[in-house]
């Protein structure tokens, strides 16, 4: 059951914690000026901070 749980919270978490710095980092409509893909690249910092945090669980 705790094997259950973490995978499931691991995932779950794993696609909140890509899926959010993609979206952020494509900035909104009224920010993107350029015709850029990623206009803020810093958001993508929390990938690898959830990262670590995984793995030390």
């Amino acid at each position: 059951m705790k094997a259950l749980i973490f995978r499931g919270n691991f995932f779950l978490c794993g696609f909140i914690a890509v899926y959010v710095p993609f979206i952020l980092s494509n900035g909104f409509i009224a920010e993107n000026y350029t015709d850029k893909r990623f206009v803020a690249p810093e958001f993508f910092s929390v990938i690898s901070f959830w990262v670590i945090g995984a793995l030390l669980t």
